[in-house]
């Protein structure tokens, strides 16, 4: 699966498809992201908890922090699952710091490819708007929970379509 998500197209289709999903039910938005994220802590989790008691080694048996940690995985994937909107004050940082690392990595990459071939002006444009949309997610001055996250779905799906030509281009 880690492999999966290393894919360039594959991640670019998923940051599209959760941009126009955000577009669509502003308001879902955060609650479908909290979840998401509950759930990719919460399943790990439980399959370490359940590997934990029937690991056959008795001769080497699992140190206990393995145990406490799946627990308390589990335990916050849950809590996300089934409440989300606690953690939509926590998830407009998050989202805005994930825009601006993302800008800042495209940003990053055209300088290198810069550095073996000539990069027009143009090129950087999208990614400083990324990165602007970040900041402004992680500050949020004006505007209400629907237009921020119409302006991350935006965001993502500008991301996955610059950096799926990206990928084409310099490939």
């Amino acid at each position: 699966m880690d492999t999966l998500f290393k894919n360039p197209i594959i991640r670019n289709l998923l940051a599209i498809a959760l941009g126009v999903t955000v577009i669509v039910n502003p308001q879902l938005g955060p609650n479908i992201i909290i979840m998401l994220i509950g759930a990719t802590l919460a399943l790990p989790a439980l399959l370490a908890i359940i590997g934990y008691f029937t690991y056959k080694h008795s001769d080497r048996p699992l140190p206990g922090y393995v145990l406490a940690e799946s627990i308390g995985a589990l335990l916050i994937g849950l809590w996300m699952l089934l409440q989300p909107t606690f953690f939509n004050a926590i998830i407009l940082i998050a989202l805005g710091i994930i825009l601006l690392l993302a800008g800042i990595s495209q940003i990053i990459s055209l300088i290198r490819a810069g550095q073996s071939m000539p990069i027009p002006g143009g090129m950087y444009i999208v990614p400083i708007f990324i990165s602007l949309a970040g900041v402004f997610l992680l500050f949020k001055p004006i505007g209400t929970l629907s237009l921020i996250m119409i302006l991350f779905g935006v965001s993502m799906v500008i991301y996955g379509i610059s950096d799926m030509i990206r990928y084409y281009k310099f490939r």
